[in-house]
């Protein structure tokens, strides 16, 4: 969004979408305090009450952590149970009675049990955001017709003849242009365009 905001320019109101954030992976509700809670510290808007819940809440979920990658049910590790959409929190605390006894906080059990179901999805992103930096530094031939990319949106044919970007991430940053005609891009450098 800040990137939109500073970059792109607007010149209505700004509407916030999930679908616009880069890593939407990353910016659950379950893992918000995960996420703030440090940088309200680092600026005096977290007290001391607050800061404690937080911290006790931090270390019950690595201790929850440490447990399941240990327990195992029917001859399965517990957390092979969670990647699965059926089993959540409620699923394992039925079924580990040792687990249930230790009475965690249950927005810590619950941001592990989906930090655990999303280990994998997030995994990918992160490769690909890799893989987005390494491109962004991409060179684009200079006076480059891009009309003749058909698979190009409109917009984004004229937007980029407007421009002439000099590499992929100049053009990533340009108002009208999306991911979608970003990838089209890359895969345009790769062939040789």
């Amino acid at each position: 969004m800040i990137d939109d905001l500073v970059t792109k320019g607007i010149n209505e109101p700004y509407r916030m979408f999930t679908s616009r954030a880069e890593y939407r992976l990353l910016l659950r509700s379950d893992n918000a305090d995960e996420r703030l809670t440090p940088v309200g510290r680092s600026w005096s808007l977290v007290d001391e009450e607050r800061w404690g819940r937080f911290r006790k809440k931090r270390r019950q979920a690595q201790e929850i952590k440490k447990y399941l990658e240990k327990g195992a049910f029917s001859g399965k590790k517990l957390v092979q149970f969670l990647r699965q959409q059926n089993h959540d929190e409620n699923w394992l605390l039925g079924v580990d009675e040792e687990l249930a006894a230790k009475n965690y906080d249950k927005w810590a059990l619950q941001q592990v049990v989906n930090d655990i179901r999303y280990a994998g999805y997030v995994e990918k992103q992160d490769r690909l955001i890799e893989r987005f930096k390494r491109a962004e530094e991409l060179k684009l031939p200079g006076d480059f017709d891009y009309r003749g990319i058909s698979q190009l949106r409109f917009e984004a044919q004229e937007r980029l003849n407007q421009v002439q970007p000099l590499t992929l991430g100049q053009a990533s940053r340009i108002s009208g242009i999306n991911p979608a005609d970003i990838m089209v891009l890359m895969i345009y450098l790769k062939k040789g365009i």
